[in-house]
């Protein structure tokens, strides 16, 4: 192990995002993201730990304040897999006074899913449209919550105020995504094959963290 950059003690979790993220401005240009993106853009980055990813990440316009107003509404946020709910500040979320609601294993969901033949996920958004209709939805893990979520908002059984939907893989994630970009949802999006729960927690902790912050 090298310890010539890095000795215990040395540098806090806030020095070492500080750092990170000026990396990544000297090596990505974000000057044409508007001041609230870049922020987005700039977590994304840190999470995947890609500076190309950067390139892919893309936006309905306004979204990122979209997100903000909604999270100080207390809006509720729905999360596809745990893995995003668990990559989601806690602190950010005490802040603001809101909870992330996560019905993938619920044993509706499971049941449903067996009777239905669709993904538990699929069926998590089905069952919990309610929670999805106004609120944020983040998606991470599963196209086919995506694709539901687009269904419900196309047929006018349940709008999601804004959708951020990164699901990753080679089957219908990148379907998804470009579905979602062509819709009249606000959202924000990773375009390709690219994306997973960190980089879906990422963003919506960076529109969290622009929400506490006052901006």
């Amino acid at each position: 192990m090298q310890t010539d950059h890095y000795q215990s003690g040395q540098m806090g979790p806030g020095t070492i995002q500080e750092k990170s993220f000026a990396i990544i401005d000297t090596a990505v240009d974000l000057s044409p993201f508007p001041a609230e993106e870049r922020v987005v853009v700039r977590r994304c980055t840190h999470a995947a730990g890609d500076f190309a990813i950067a390139k892919h990440i893309c936006f309905s316009p306004g979204a990122v304040k979209t997100g903000i107003g909604l999270a100080r509404k207390r809006a509720p946020v729905f999360a596809d897999v745990r893995m995003v709910e668990a990559g989601i500040s806690k602190a950010s979320l005490s802040r603001l006074s809101l909870s992330v609601h996560t019905y993938v294993d619920s044993v509706e969901a499971i049941e449903l899913a067996g009777e239905k033949g669709w993904t538990r996920s699929e069926a998590a958004v089905w069952l919990y449209r309610g929670i999805i209709d106004g609120g944020i939805a983040v998606i991470g893990n599963a196209p086919t919550a995506l694709w539901k979520i687009l269904e419900l908002a196309e047929k006018g059984i349940a709008r999601p105020g804004l959708v951020i939907g990164m699901p990753v893989g080679f089957v219908g994630a990148a379907d998804s995504k470009e579905a979602l970009a062509s819709s009249d949802l606000p959202f924000v999006t990773c375009i390709g094959t690219r994306g997973g729960s960190p980089l879906a927690a990422a963003a919506f902790n960076a529109v969290l963290g622009l929400a506490v912050s006052g901006r």
